[in-house]
């Protein structure tokens, strides 16, 4: 599932066949073995919520 992880994240995971609680844990888990913590997680929610798109890149003022 890792593999299928890397390749196509969620979408990949439900094609291979993956719960949504395995989906949970592997999305976790790679992001814990990035050094992703929530604290960082909250601020990148808050700024995709706060943004507006140009394109396809989001913005946000500061």
């Amino acid at each position: 599932m890792v593999v299928a992880n890397d390749k196509g994240h969620a979408a990949a995971l439900r094609e291979f066949g993956a719960s949504p609680s395995d989906i949970r844990s592997i999305g976790d888990a790679d992001r814990a073995a990035q050094g992703i913590s929530e604290e960082i997680e909250q601020k990148s929610r808050r700024a995709v919520a706060n943004g507006r798109m140009v394109g396809t890149f989001r913005l946000r003022r500061r």
